[in-house]
């Protein structure tokens, strides 16, 4: 009698652990955070009730994979596989591609042509970053953008995208102001590798971003800046993920995941014949790609990264206080600026570093 009472209530138990991440979220109780697209400054609230419950919550992939990690993990898994499952709905900031690809809408906008800009805009933005070169060039620093891809050009392999592309439109204006630039995006896309971006993640891949650092070298060796080879010995192919390789995926808090692929990790060997470069960086995520295809750690330990010029880091990825940090002496100090950004996110270059500078 007592055996079949603990049953039931284990049972029972189970049956309301079980409904009550459903309930919360048909309810409203709880609002898993959304995606907000390409111009969202992630401002990092602290992780609570309340702003899961209100929404607040800013939807970085590497926010929300700390979400997933911090705070009712179980739950809202839960929550979010049961929606998707029964009514074949994924985050609201997230879309998926007819060939599997997971994608945010800020990319598909942009490569629809459907984000906001004119000519003026391309022009504001190359009159602040020549204004930022020509004070580097004082001080002897050279910097050099790299565009980063769009993956939804991978994603949407059955349609030729927008004519009028802002990638195009940011590189020809800091050519025309005499600014060092490599068009990552046009470059990827002569290589026609499947490799270079995974399905589940947002950024290109680990390969990819090794890739993207091989070509930067070849520019830092030819333009005289410093000299580093990348060599590879390997390339190891992997069914679990690792690094930013999954990061949409690991946000829509699914269990048992959205799909399975091969993902593809080189050993990256880095050759000096000088001094390690002392390189700042600036621009969005796809900078972080740089430390996991292990450049960074080839570099000088001064090395840092101010991502959305919003947050800086040390090389170690250890967010350094800003009461203690000069940008003006970083920036002087450098033996590379380096801007990454991707298409829709260049249309905030400079992320209003010139005011840093100039105030």
């Amino acid at each position: 009698m007592n055996y079949r009472k603990t049953h039931g209530a284990l049972f029972a138990a189970f049956l309301t652990l079980l409904a009550f991440p459903l309930a919360m979220e048909w309810t409203g109780l709880i609002k898993t955070a959304q995606l907000e697209g390409a111009f969202t400054v992630p401002q990092w609230p602290v992780v609570s009730w309340g702003t899961v419950a209100d929404g607040s919550l800013q939807g970085t992939a590497e926010e929300r994979a700390r979400l997933n990690m911090a705070f009712m993990p179980d739950f809202i898994r839960l929550s979010n596989t049961l929606n998707y499952r029964l009514f074949n709905e994924l985050d609201g900031g997230v879309i998926v591609a007819p060939n599997g690809h997971l994608l945010q809408q800020g990319y598909v906008q942009a490569f629809e042509g459907t984000l906001a800009f004119d000519s003026l805009r391309f022009r504001q933005i190359g009159a602040r970053m020549y204004k930022i070169h020509n004070q580097l060039r004082e001080w002897e620093v050279p910097m050099l953008v790299v565009i980063a891809p769009n993956k939804a050009d991978w994603a949407f392999t059955d349609k030729s995208g927008a004519a009028d592309r802002i990638h195009e439109h940011i590189s020809d204006e800091l050519e025309r102001n005499g600014i060092p630039c490599i068009n990552m995006h046009t470059y990827f896309k002569t290589l026609k590798d499947d490799r270079l971006f995974t399905k589940n993640g947002i950024h290109w891949s680990t390969f990819g971003a090794s890739v993207a650092v091989d070509t930067l070298l070849k520019r830092a060796r030819k333009e005289g800046w410093f000299s580093m080879e990348l060599s590879q010995t390997d390339v190891e192919q992997s069914s679990s993920a690792r690094y930013r390789d999954d990061d949409l995926e690991r946000i829509l808090n699914l269990w048992g995941g959205y799909q399975s692929e091969t993902y593809f990790y080189p050993e990256n060997h880095f050759t000096l014949e000088s001094v390690p470069p002392n390189i700042v960086g600036i621009g969005d995520s796809f900078y972080w790609t740089l430390y996991d295809a292990e450049w960074i750690d080839a570099c000088d330990s001064n090395s840092v990264f101010y991502y959305y010029n919003q947050r800086v880091v040390d090389r170690a990825m250890m967010d350094i206080d800003p009461a203690n940090h000069n940008p003006r002496n970083a920036l002087k100090a450098a033996d590379l600026v380096l801007w990454v950004v991707t298409e829709p996110n260049s249309l905030r270059l400079p992320f209003d570093l010139d005011e840093t500078l100039f105030p």
